[in-house]
């Protein structure tokens, strides 16, 4: 389980297009972001509660930076020439 300051968990509601919020539940999503590695998960909360949708979101976060270890980016410090470049 990751620590809670390292995970930033942000809703975003949607509006829906007649503009009655009061007709039904409203649909969300739930982004949780990895902040040490800046990955991103986000989740719809369809027919499933607010809750269940924030827990399924730091369940994909936690397998996801799992998988990838603690750092996704795992970009070479200099990039090589290519043999092309280097004749010219």
């Amino acid at each position: 389980m990751m620590d809670a300051e390292v995970i930033r968990i942000e809703v975003a509601h949607d509006k829906p297009i007649s503009g009655m919020w009061h007709c039904g539940p409203n649909p969300c999503w739930i982004t949780a972001t990895h902040l040490p590695t800046l990955a991103s998960v986000r989740v719809y909360s369809g027919g499933k509660g607010m809750h269940q949708a924030r827990q399924a979101a730091v369940d994909l976060l936690e397998m996801m930076v799992d998988q990838f270890g603690a750092d996704p980016c795992n970009f070479p410090a200099v990039i090589a020439p290519t043999p092309e470049q280097e004749k010219a």
